[in-house]
C-alpha cells in the first residue's frame, strides 16, 4: 500500500510540476513580496503567512512519504534548537495527502515548530516557490518578502551560515 501511495505521489508531483511550467515567468525572486497562503494546522486551525509578519520565516516543504525528507529531520531539529529564542519561525508545510499520516509523522519525530497541511485546492504557493520536488526551503523575511525561494538543505552548514547573518535576528 506505501508503494502504491508513493508511486500516485510521484505522478501526482510530475503533473503538477507540468502545470507550473506555463507560469514559471511569474516565479519568485529575493525581494518580492511573498503570497500569503491558508493552511490548516495540526489542531484544525486555519493559519497564514500573514500572520508571522515581525519574524524571519523559514519554510520547509516536505512530506512523510519523502526519504529525502526525512533524512533533512534530524538537521532540521538542530536548526530550531539553535534558533528557537530568535525572531524567527519554522514552519513546516507538509504535502501529505493522509491527515493521519502527517499527524503520526510529526507526532513521531517529535518535530517542533508551526506545522501545517496543503490544502489540495490551493497550491498557487507552491508554484510561485517552484516547488519541483521536496525537501524544498525558503525563507521569508520579517516584512513578508522573500530573502530566498531556495535555501539549501539544513544539513549543509550553509543553512546555518545564513540563519547565523540574518540582521535582526
Amino acid at each position: 500500500m506505501k508503494i502504491l501511495r508513493c508511486c500516485f505521489a510521484v505522478v501526482a508531483l510530475l503533473v503538477f510540476c507540468l502545470g507550473t511550467q506555463a507560469q514559471q515567468n511569474e516565479a519568485l525572486k529575493p525581494g518580492d513580496p511573498s503570497p500569503d497562503f491558508k493552511y490548516e494546522d495540526m489542531s484544525g486551525k486555519v493559519r497564514s503567512l500573514s500572520e508571522f509578519r515581525g519574524k524571519y520565516v523559514l519554510i520547509d516543504f516536505w512530506a512523510s512519504w519523502c526519504a529525502p525528507c526525512r533524512e533533512q529531520i534530524p538537521y532540521w531539529k538542530k536548526i530550531v534548537r539553535k534558533f528557537k529564542k530568535k525572531n524567527i519561525v519554522f514552519l513546516t508545510l507538509s504535502q501529505d495527502y493522509s491527515r493521519e499520516d502527517w499527524l503520526r509523522a510529526v507526532k513521531k519525530k517529535k518535530l517542533q515548530g508551526i506545522h501545517l497541511i496543503v490544502d489540495r485546492k490551493d497550491i498557487s504557493f507552491y508554484v510561485k516557490y517552484r516547488v519541483e520536488r521536496i525537501p524544498h526551503y525558503v525563507l521569508i523575511d520579517k516584512e513578508g518578502k522573500v530573502v530566498s525561494v531556495s535555501m539549501p538543505l539544513p544539513s549543509d552548514p550553509q543553512m546555518m551560515e545564513i540563519l547565523e547573518n540574518l540582521e535582526g535576528l
